[in-house]
């Protein structure tokens, strides 16, 4: 993951499944993530099975909803 998703003010335990989202959604088709209800079906179904390979290769589970106290840092 790029260095800018956490800052130093934050840990990786402090992101969400949210932050994940947007950040996938935005490596994956260079766009800003829509709102959820927006999302089709099949573009949702990807961005919860990479989640779901970054929980299995992390040996843990990614908390569920987004962090308000997290800025968003998109940069590769």
């Amino acid at each position: 993951m790029p260095q800018s998703m956490v800052s130093e003010s934050h840990t990786w335990s402090s992101i969400r499944k949210q932050e994940f989202h947007a950040y996938l959604y935005w490596a994956f088709y260079n766009s800003p993530l829509p709102a959820t209800h927006l999302l089709p079906d099949r573009l949702r179904k990807v961005l919860n099975h990479a989640i779901g390979q970054i929980e299995n290769r992390a040996r843990m589970v990614i908390p569920d909803g987004p962090n308000p106290h997290l800025a968003h840092g998109r940069q590769t």
